[in-house]
This record gives structure tokens, C-alpha cells and sequence, in this order.
């Protein structure tokens, strides 16, 4: 998402760099990877008990 910033620079508005992410399959995987992250960070014991049995 970052490198798409240089859109900015070439006269786009935000509104069109917004609308741009949005479609890129990037941004998704993005929202995925902060959910798995979060889930890992925040319910670490309960994975680790499934694991023992």
C-alpha cells in the first residue's frame, strides 16, 4: 500500500488513491494478515492447549 503513494505524487487525489487500494488484492490479504496476526497475539494459550492433546 505504501508504493502505491507515488500515485499521489502524479496527481491523483486521495480519493482516487483510496478507490485505487481498495481493488488491489493486496489490501485484503493485508486486513487478513492483521486478523491472523492479532488472533495470535491475543489467544495464544488457547492454541497452544488444542495443540497438547
Amino acid at each position: 500500500m505504501i508504493m502505491y503513494l507515488n500515485l499521489l505524487s502524479a496527481g491523483y487525489t486521495y480519493k482516487d488513491y483510496l478507490m485505487f487500494v481498495w481493488t488491489r488484492p493486496e489490501c485484503y490479504l493485508f486486513i487478513i494478515g492483521l486478523a491472523v496476526s492479532s488472533v495470535c497475539i491475543y489467544y495464544p494459550n488457547e492454541m497452544r492447549k488444542n495443540n497438547e492433546r
